[in-house]
């Protein structure tokens, strides 16, 4: 008898001496065909990438050949799962339209001690009836809630035992803190980051584990390990923020390797197709890696240039997911308050000279795609420098890689490197006495600001107040930084609301995955760019589920006077009147929140129309001179 035993990232089958297995004619397909290696006490299968499909395999060829076998107990839960994969899938199709087109009531769930809200029962029951499925709910709908309701159930089932989260780092504290709020109790967790020589460690107490979180490039490095992990484990895995991987390349081509040892799979975003139908293609393969039902990525993307094959595309992956819109959350409406600030005489000197010699450039604007877009950006960050606080253009910005200001001339650009001593930016002014007053009224507030050198200069202004930090400098976890990391701050924040009162932070650090809304109602806007998906995030933080019917969640806008930052305020008021139409959609969301390292607009097609609309401006505000 033949065994067959899966040990890690390898595969092995002992087979006994003088076997005639380990004979010419078949040594041929397990070294040639299937890269085995034969070893003293039968063949070795190493650094295996899909084990379902090796194991398939070998299966298939020993009875083929009339050669008794026998699996040990992890080979045999991975065929057993590959072999049922076409099964559940034409199942979960079925079950899933089936669960759209029904009214869903409360589930019951033993050990969940959060009350569900309506529009979480269905994601609920349909993670519940579908072992990989997706929840592209809209952001702020408690989607983290969703997937640990259906844990709790799954796991008192046996279905699984451990919950697997890979994520952005900034996700790691939220499900540590929503598993208390849903189960009562601090998870046994373990967090699978840190340095290269430190995580095999980390991987050796994994078995104890039962929240497991880890980042998408950690696991692409410890692809194998992972893997080796999720066979040994009755695991649900989820990928959060799962638009992190919406196109090809080395992540998305890792998750989708690591898929098939898991038990469930679950992917969720908000914006799971942020450019085209296109994006969808490796989150479905993820879900479903040993049907590839959407073909290869070149078959889908034709598929979809045909005609009706969005349409198509859409009817076939809708039994898969829920989604669930920004008006079905029943949230109390926000409130924007536009505070216009008049710019001092230096600052208003600085501006109408970055205005000017902006136009003057227009017709020397480069011709080549990628230098036209490094100018364009260039000028706008400038314009929007200059509106706040012009001292900044004297500087490199980190923010968006841009290096010190070199175009105006000399004696305006010695007025700027020296520009804090004439005037304190009346927008810093602004945003610290606004901030002052909600204090002493007692509430807490968050100040946003894309400018990191803003963040150093308001720090001191806020010191009262016990003011903390949030931007990319300030270390991810205490791994990082025992006394100075942004979990650290975000938990102060929250916990010591007699003494934090205020935190400053830098939309592209903490505009995702971070929920304050327990806490702080008011959210002040120091400046913002043109990019409307980051500013609705960065909304999202203090305006979301779990908020109380009279609970008045209030923006202040702090915009300056005849400046680009009225035509931010214009275009993004135009940019989310189009969003929250496709918010309201109850199918996949296209084009809906850009995610995109670009900070500025949001994607290149945006950009192009943020630079007509500020020329525009610019035009008029040198004419009513």
């Amino acid at each position: 008898m033949i065994r067959i035993i899966s040990e890690g990232d390898c595969l092995r089958l002992v087979v006994p001496l003088g076997h005639d297995i380990r004979t010419s004619i078949h040594r041929t397909f397990f070294e040639a065909v299937l890269g085995c290696r034969l070893v003293s006490d039968g063949y070795e299968l190493r650094d295996l990438e899909r084990p379902s499909q090796a194991l398939s395999d070998i299966a298939e060829y020993l009875t083929h050949s009339a050669v008794q076998y026998q699996l040990d107990e992890v080979s045999a839960r991975i065929l057993a799962r590959a072999r049922r994969s076409a099964d559940l899938l034409a199942e979960a199709l079925a079950v899933g339209t089936q669960i759209h087109s029904q009214t869903i009531d409360a589930p019951q769930l033993a050990g969940f001690i959060r009350e569900l809200l309506p529009h979480q029962w269905r994601p609920v029951n349909h993670l519940l009836a579908i072992p990989n499925a997706a929840n592209f709910s809209v952001m702020g709908s408690g989607k983290t809630t969703v997937v640990l309701a259906a844990f709790t159930e799954l796991r008192r089932r046996n279905d699984v035992d451990c919950l697997i989260v890979v994520g952005p780092a900034s996700c790691f504290m939220p499900w540590e803190e929503e598993f208390v709020a849903c189960l009562g109790r601090p998870p046994a967790s373990l967090r699978l980051v840190g340095p290269v020589d430190s995580r095999p460690q980390l991987y050796e107490q994994a078995p104890t584990a039962e929240l497991l979180l880890t980042t998408y490039h950690t696991a692409a490095r410890d692809q194998q390990r992972l893997s080796a992990m999720l066979r040994t484990r009755k695991a649900m895995l989820v990928l959060d923020e799962s638009h992190s991987i919406k196109g090809s390349g080395v992540l998305a081509e890792a998750v989708i390797r690591i898929a098939p040892d898991a038990e469930r799979r679950v992917v969720l975003t908000g914006t799971p197709a942020p450019n085209s139908y296109d994006d969808l293609w490796t989150q479905f393969n993820f879900l479903w890696p040993e049907q590839r039902f959407l073909g290869s990525r070149v078959a889908f993307h034709a598929a979809l240039s045909s005609p009706g094959g969005e349409h198509q595309a859409k009817q076939r992956l809708r039994p898969l997911f829920t989604r669930v819109r920004k008006s079905d959350l029943g949230l109390p409406a926000p409130r924007f308050r536009p505070i216009e600030v008049k710019l001092l005489p230096v600052q208003q000197r600085i501006y109408h000279a970055l205005s000017v010699a902006t136009l003057q450039e227009l017709n020397l604007q480069p011709t080549d795609r990628a230098q036209l877009r490094l100018w364009r950006r260039a000028k706008m960050v400038r314009l929007l420098q200059a509106a706040v606080n012009p001292s900044l253009i004297a500087d490199a910005s980190i923010e968006f890689s841009l290096p010190p200001e070199s175009s105006l001339e000399v004696p305006l650009l010695a007025v700027i490197r020296e520009y804090a001593r004439y005037e304190v930016p009346p927008k810093i002014l602004a945003a610290v006495e606004l901030t002052r007053r909600l204090v002493e009224s007692g509430e807490q507030v968050i100040i946003w600001t894309h400018f990191v050198r803003n963040i150093e200069i308001l720090l001191p202004f806020l010191a009262p107040f016990d003011a903390l930090s949030l931007y990319g400098d300030v270390p991810r976890a205490e791994a990082d930084d025992e006394a100075y990391n942004r979990e650290l701050h975000i938990r102060r924040f929250k916990d010591l609301r007699d003494s934090c009162k205020v935190l400053v932070a830098n939309p592209g650090a903490a505009a995702e995955s971070i929920s304050l809304h327990h806490v702080c109602h008011n959210a002040v806007y120091l400046d913002r760019t043109f990019n409307a998906g980051q500013f609705m995030q960065s909304r999202d933080r203090i305006h979301r589920v779990g908020l109380a019917g009279d609970e008045l969640v209030t923006y202040h806008l702090l915009i300056s006077k005849a400046t680009i930052d009225q035509t931010v305020n214009t275009r993004l008021e135009a940019k989310e009147q189009r969003m929250l139409n496709l918010l309201d959609d109850p199918d996949i969301p296209v084009q809906d929140l850009p995610v995109s390292t670009d900070e500025l607009s949001g994607s290149e097609d945006e950009e192009d129309l943020d630079f007509a609309a500020v020329i525009e401006h610019l035009r008029h505000v040198t004419q009513s001179l």
